[in-house]
């Protein structure tokens, strides 16, 4: 459905839970989204990082090129690349007249089995990662945990 300008044509979403209505984009060519295919991330130091995920997230270690660059398997979710090359990037290609990024993630929260908020925060302590609990709202069943990764980044862990 496109309006007059070719544009997509503006909808309605059912109202959310907080009695919002918000306006979507309905667009016949838009893509389907199956599952991550990964998540490429530039450290400073590859293997501070990977051992750090793969102690304490349980990722598994696919690949390794034992000098800058290693490939984890994050359960079923997808993979990670992380990699020696935490610099300024340039623009990307995709980005005519190399306009400066704007946005930023500012962290990801991962969902592990078996959440237990005691259990979580005395492991997270006892690897000296002096963790920062994060319950979320009263009305939901929610309960998480952000730390700092080696390079600085918000690792969050949550039910």
């Amino acid at each position: 459905m496109t309006s007059e300008g070719g544009h997509p044509t503006p909808i309605s979403s059912p109202p959310l839970s907080v009695g919002r209505r918000e306006e979507i984009w309905l667009c016949p060519e838009s893509f389907e989204t199956a599952s991550l295919d990964h998540i490429s991330y530039a450290v400073a130091d590859y293997g501070r990082s990977r051992d750090f995920y793969a102690d304490l997230m349980g990722w598994e270690v696919r690949d390794d090129n034992g000098s800058t660059q290693a490939t984890l398997r994050i359960g079923n979710a997808g993979d990670i690349i992380i990699r020696n090359s935490r610099q300024q990037a340039s623009p990307a290609p995709s980005r005519p007249g190399g306009a400066p990024l704007t946005g930023v993630i500012n962290h990801i929260a991962w969902r592990i089995e078996n959440f237990d908020t005691d259990a979580v925060r005395e492991q997270l302590e006892r690897r000296g990662l002096n963790p920062r609990r994060d319950p979320g709202p009263d009305d939901m069943d929610y309960d998480s945990y952000h730390v700092l990764d080696p390079d600085g980044w918000d690792l969050q862990i949550s039910r």
